[in-house]
């Protein structure tokens, strides 16, 4: 049952100091469209959502960040431990908006959930990319650091510090495959305060894409 159903536009208002890496870098997408559905109770926080929306516009990964929002009603006794199948699952019940039809535009889909997921040895997770274009937020385990979470669950998408993306770039960390060695960088494997912005490392490649355009 949909209980909520809105569509936020959200223009690029925002004011930042322009990392000399981005200069004269065209957008890599014209629009992102995030359709985001979340079990009441479980919404995503609004200064979390314009934070993304400004490191989205600040790194050009796009002109313009479409949010369309809802809220689903899950029974208490019918919410347990997540795994891939259930994702999966909620995702094939939820989504309604396509994947987009040219290279210009990108659609993703993103679920906002009560944790936690569970699968294999993989517990307690605050976020999880799961596919090409959709991830989870774990919002009990998200805590204060939602903003963080979506910004690294969407950098996996972009394939920033991915292991098999780019080969060569070191440091990629070793114990922790697909995630950046530093602590203080977005892709780093664990939400902790110390964590500022994507390092320089992972700016370098978010320029690349941009040059491959």
């Amino acid at each position: 049952m949909y209980i909520i159903l809105f569509i936020l536009l959200l223009s690029g208002c925002s004011s930042y100091e322009l990392d000399p890496l981005f200069e004269n870098k065209l957008p890599l997408y014209n629009n992102i469209t995030l359709e985001i559905v979340s079990v009441e109770g479980f919404s995503p926080d609004p200064d979390g959502l314009k934070s993304f929306e400004a490191s989205l516009l600040r790194y050009h990964f796009c002109r313009k960040l479409i949010i369309v929002q809802r809220t689903v009603l899950i029974k208490p006794e019918n919410i347990v431990p997540w795994n891939l199948t259930g994702l999966q699952m909620f995702e094939a019940a939820n989504k309604t908006i396509k994947n987009a039809e040219n290279k210009q535009d990108l659609n993703i889909f993103a679920s906002f959930l009560p944790g936690p997921y569970i699968q294999g040895k993989i517990n307690g997770l605050a976020g999880l990319q799961y596919s090409e274009g959709s991830f989870a937020i774990f919002k009990n385990f998200a805590s204060d650091h939602e903003e963080i979470v979506l910004l690294h669950e969407f950098g996996h998408l972009m394939l920033i510090a991915d292991d098999s993306h780019s080969p060569d770039r070191k440091p990629i960390n070793e114990e922790r495959p697909n995630h950046c060695n530093n602590h203080e960088c977005i892709m780093f494997w664990q939400v902790t305060s110390d964590i500022k912005d994507f390092d320089l490392n992972c700016r370098r490649e978010i320029a690349k894409l941009l040059e491959n355009k």
